[in-house]
């Protein structure tokens, strides 16, 4: 073979090398990307809003009912609080189920859907003793009522957010797999390619 085919073989090898190189490196990073933008949009994201619906619960539901009982409050801020958790929750939820859900969610939303619906029965209730001023009804309300129903969907609620971690925590995983061995098979290619651009260089 003529010098000019080989010099031309030995640029042609190394140019494919980089190429393949660089080619592998857009697909990681892509890849990458896409892994991060999952785990903010499905994972990050539905976990804020399912803390602001937890803290909903709790704040303005659970702590107003006895803000109001123990006049820390007056009824008019009671029930501007209540307006806003309702509202909130009924958002924030609504949100949460446009997202991507894994098995383990559908399973937790499947339960928790019937549970807020026996809710609003309790809510109502408690939203006429907040129009009323009722303070007797509101005493009976908080010892009898309130915990029995707000207590089990907070416990689903704290379920629904460790699978959000579970499932960012197995998508961290996944792309450390991904690197390590697209990191192998590209350290590989370089040795491969290296040698054998040395040893056509010699040619």
């Amino acid at each position: 073979l003529s010098v000019n085919l080989r010099l031309f073989l030995l640029v042609a090898l190394l140019s494919s090398v980089s190429v393949v190189v660089g080619l592998m490196g857009l697909k990681g990073m892509s890849e990458s990307v896409a892994g991060l933008r999952t785990v903010y949009e499905d994972r990050v994201v539905p976990l804020r809003d399912l803390k602001v619906i937890a803290d909903l619960y709790a704040v303005n539901i659970v702590d107003t009912t006895h803000k109001v009982r123990n006049g820390n409050i007056d009824w008019a801020e009671a029930r501007k609080s209540f307006d806003q958790a309702r509202k909130g929750i009924t958002e924030k939820w609504t949100k949460y189920k446009g997202t991507y859900l894994v098995e383990q969610e559908i399973k937790l939303v499947k339960e928790i859907e019937p549970m807020l619906f026996s809710a609003e029965a309790t809510l109502n209730a408690l939203q006429v003793i907040l129009d009323k001023e009722d303070m007797p009804a509101m005493t009976r309300f908080t010892i009898d009522t309130l915990y029995p129903v707000i207590d089990p969907i907070s416990t689903k609620f704290s379920e629904l957010i460790e699978v959000q971690l579970d499932v960012a925590k197995a998508e961290y995983e996944s792309s450390r797999d991904e690197y390590e061995s697209s990191r192998t098979s590209k350290i590989g290619l370089l040795v491969a390619g290296t040698l054998t651009g040395i040893l056509l260089a010699f040619w």
